[in-house]
């Protein structure tokens, strides 16, 4: 609406991280949560259950031996969408700290964010530009990549 009322363009890109939950890489949860300054309970529970997760495959009838995960989070699992906000936390904060995006009047609304689905708003094309250039370096660093199917982009 502010951007109307300017009769300024907006730009939007819709981003998706390609089987998020499937492959959040648990280091880096640990060490954003470390980041974060969670510790003792919260953080022991954490690291308890993504350090000890294992699972079995089961083929025919038999099941494998049991195999280490070192990414993913539990599916359905009450804790996995918090965790995932754990995890792209300081993406978000990077965005919202520099004031990299859209606000409105001096509220930060650059970056809405719902589980593994980010919009990146701006008025400015090359700060569009910028922060998928914050969101590629911020997937490579923490293992996963953003779906390419579900990447769009809009001019208003």
């Amino acid at each position: 609406m502010e951007a109307k009322k300017r009769k300024s363009s907006l730009y939007i890109a819709l981003m998706d991280a390609r089987k998020a939950f499937d492959i959040l890489w648990h280091l880096g949860l640990l060490r954003e949560m470390h980041k974060t300054g969670l510790e003792g309970n919260n953080w022991l529970f954490f690291e308890n259950w993504y350090t000890e997760l294992t699972s079995k495959v089961k083929w025919k009838g038999e099941l494998s031996h049991q195999i280490i995960e070192q990414q993913g989070v539990r599916q359905g699992g009450i804790w996995s969408p918090s965790a995932y906000k754990i995890f792209v936390n300081s993406l978000l904060t990077t965005f919202e700290e520099n004031q990299i995006g859209a606000t409105i009047g001096s509220i930060y609304c650059g970056i809405p964010t719902v589980a593994d689905d980010v919009t990146l708003i701006t008025t400015d094309p090359y700060e569009l530009q910028t922060m998928l250039d914050i969101q590629s370096s911020f997937a490579n660093k923490n293992r996963y990549e953003i779906s390419e199917q579900k990447v769009c982009g809009t001019y208003l």
